[in-house]
């Protein structure tokens, strides 16, 4: 029975603590906010068939002068993929989290990143 306790403590710890790694960094989710994650950079050097829809017709010289990232994101149980062109001033890692507001790039429309939200402690 202590073993069958012990192990429930140690579950139930592991849940809890998997919570905790995204209460450090609340996002805007009453206004449609979603904590995303940097998946991959465009610029001027990216493959044409590697440019997405919202991104294809802009020049190499517009890719270069803006800085643009495909990022991750969970909505309900779905996981969605969505670019964004980052803040003037302000530069990410790949796999770093940031607040967004999501777009289809599909429609030609460009996610919003508000902020880049801090790495969990």
């Amino acid at each position: 029975m202590k073993s069958f306790n012990a192990s429930l403590v140690l579950l139930l710890g592991s849940i809890l603590a998997g919570c905790a790694v995204y209460s450090h960094a609340p996002v805007d989710w009453q206004r449609g906010a979603k904590r995303g994650w940097v998946v991959e950079f465009y610029d001027a050097n990216t493959p044409p068939e590697r440019i997405p829809a919202c991104l294809a017709a802009m020049s190499p010289a517009d890719l270069a002068q803006h800085h643009y990232v495909r990022l991750r994101y969970h909505h309900v149980r779905v996981m969605h993929t969505e670019v964004a062109e980052l803040p003037p001033g302000v530069s990410v890692q790949m796999g770093e989290m940031v607040e967004l507001w999501p777009a289809d790039c599909a429609q030609g429309a460009l996610s919003h990143i508000t902020r880049v939200l801090p790495a969990a402690p």
